[in-house]
């Protein structure tokens, strides 16, 4: 006889398009290991903590993991890939219909640009900081100079020049040759 809930588990992952090519049971000396492929998104808090591997001690054991694990990351996926982006579906058409190239395409697209978009409010965030600093110190020296007249330290002038400059090549007592 057949588990129940085994029946059950291949009738919803029918009617949901659940996709089992994206885990595999492979046989082990103890029995079997049932190992799931890598979510097609990062779930987040949607599911916590989705099964890699599983090890099962019989063939019944290792389908109904196979089947209930990927169903339970599958959802996961359609519901945070859908979440806020899919108006006028039901739950149910949510959970049932399988995610498209699309679909997936414009979500990591609003993703990278969520991301840019925080890194440049950062950026932009730290450069008007560091202007309030600076305008900041420039009133605080107009500020001075008003109040007690200062002006900016002027360098001296360089000397008049007193005299012949010493060359870095000196002349040397001439020759015979060159007073002819």
């Amino acid at each position: 006889m057949l588990n129940p809930d085994l029946l059950y588990i291949r009738e919803d992952c029918r009617t949901l398009c659940i996709d089992t090519t994206r885990a595999t049971i492979s046989t082990d000396r103890d029995g079997y290991i049932v190992t799931f492929s890598k979510p097609l998104v990062d779930l987040g808090a949607t599911l916590v903590d989705p099964p890699e591997e599983v090890r099962c001690s019989n063939a019944a054991q290792a389908e109904f993991e196979l089947l209930s694990g990927c169903r339970r990351i599958q959802l996961a996926e359609r519901n945070k890939v859908r979440a806020g982006r899919v108006y006028g579906w039901s739950g149910s058409d949510i959970n049932r219909r399988p995610l498209t190239v699309e679909e997936l395409a414009e979500y990591k697209a609003g993703i990278e640009h969520a991301a840019t978009v925080k890194r440049l409010t950062r950026e932009l965030a730290a450069v008007v900081e560091q202007n309030a600093i600076a305008a900041k110190a420039n009133a605080g020296r107009a500020e001075l100079a008003d109040r007690y007249g200062l002006a900016p330290a002027k360098t001296p002038a360089k000397p008049a020049n007193a005299g012949p400059v010493p060359s870095a090549k000196p002349q040397r007592n001439p020759s015979r040759g060159s007073r002819a």
